[in-house]
């Protein structure tokens, strides 16, 4: 068993240890890089499903925005309410030298379990490729997601695979039983390289009339 701290790695994947950096040959230490994020466009999965559904005015929260590249084609796009969450600070620092969009929008720096409780609704919450690092000891951060979004939900995450650093989880079952309505699907093939086990889908609260707040 590969010695694996979750808090440490996420925080900076950096510092790994030699045990890491040697396994499946030295790609994830290199996948989990900021600037690896950012020569790649993977972005763009959540912005066509944000483009679609969410309002410019509404209040949006990011888990998960490493450098916020994400976030700064939201703001771009007009999107005004935007906050991101990342446990690693040295991609929000990156990114805030690299995108003059962040200036204006709130960046938390915190592991998710330590500030869920914390935050206040948003009207859309959204993360991508993070809640697959969550162990399952920590599923109650579902529910607590769920009781914070007043309208839409999106996971962008694996759902097949489980290792020493991913957990794979059904996340329609997941927020069904909360009281969401999935209205999209879409695999993570359409978003090269994403793998077929990436599966993108977006949620409406069940007592919101999807036709009301659609477009």
């Amino acid at each position: 068993m590969i010695n694996f701290d979750r808090v440490k790695f996420w925080s900076d994947p950096t510092q790994a240890n030699d045990e890491l950096r040697q396994f499946n040959k030295g790609r994830m230490v290199k996948f989990c890089q900021p600037d690896f994020y950012l020569r790649h466009d993977w972005g763009q999965r959540i912005i066509d499903s944000v483009l679609k559904y969410i309002e410019k005015d509404w209040t949006i929260l990011e888990i998960g925005c490493n450098t916020g590249k994400t976030l700064a084609h939201l703001r771009k796009q007009g999107y005004e309410y935007l906050t991101g969450i990342d446990i690693n600070r040295k991609a929000l620092e990156i990114g805030m030298d690299k995108f003059k969009e962040l200036e204006d929008i709130t960046l938390l720096c915190d592991p998710i379990e330590n500030i869920i409780k914390m935050l206040p609704d948003y009207d859309f919450i959204y993360a991508g490729g993070v809640y697959m690092h969550l162990p399952y000891d920590l599923d109650w951060i579902f529910p607590e997601i769920a009781s914070r979004a007043n309208k839409f939900i999106m996971t962008a995450e694996n759902e097949k695979d489980t290792d020493f650093y991913r957990f794979a989880r059904n996340y329609k079952d997941i927020f069904d039983k909360l009281g969401w309505k999935q209205i999209e699907e879409e695999n993570g093939i359409n978003y090269p390289p994403l793998p077929e086990s990436t599966i993108k889908r977006v949620f409406v609260r069940k007592d919101i009339n999807e036709k009301d707040v659609t477009r």
